[in-house]
C-alpha cells in the first residue's frame, strides 16, 4: 500500500531568506519547489512527520510553523487535493 501524499505551501517571511530555506529543506531530504509566495513542498505523510511529528494526514487548511523553519517560513498551507473529474 502506498503512502498518504501531502503538499503543502511554506509561504515565506517577507524577511525570510527563500533560498536559505530551500537549503534547509534539502540538508533534510526534501525537494522544495519555489513559489512567487515561498515554497511547495510535497512528499509522503511519513517523512513529513520529520518536520511535523504529529501530522495524521487529516488536518485541513494550515499547520503549525515547526520551530526550526520560524526564522524563513509566516505559514503553512495544506493544499487541498484537485478532482480528476468536474462537478
Amino acid at each position: 500500500m502506498s503512502s498518504k501524499r501531502l503538499e503543502l505551501i511554506l509561504e515565506a517571511l517577507p524577511t525570510g531568506d527563500r533560498g536559505q530555506l530551500t537549503e534547509y529543506l534539502r540538508a533534510r531530504g526534501f525537494e522544495p519547489l519555489p513559489m512567487t509566495v515561498g515554497v511547495l513542498l510535497s512528499d509522503d505523510l511519513e517523512r513529513l512527520r520529520s518536520l511535523w511529528p504529529t501530522l495524521v494526514g487529516a488536518e485541513e487548511d494550515e499547520l503549525e510553523v515547526p520551530e526550526g523553519l520560524k526564522r524563513f517560513v509566516r505559514a503553512v498551507r495544506i493544499v487541498k487535493p484537485r478532482s480528476l473529474h468536474g462537478s
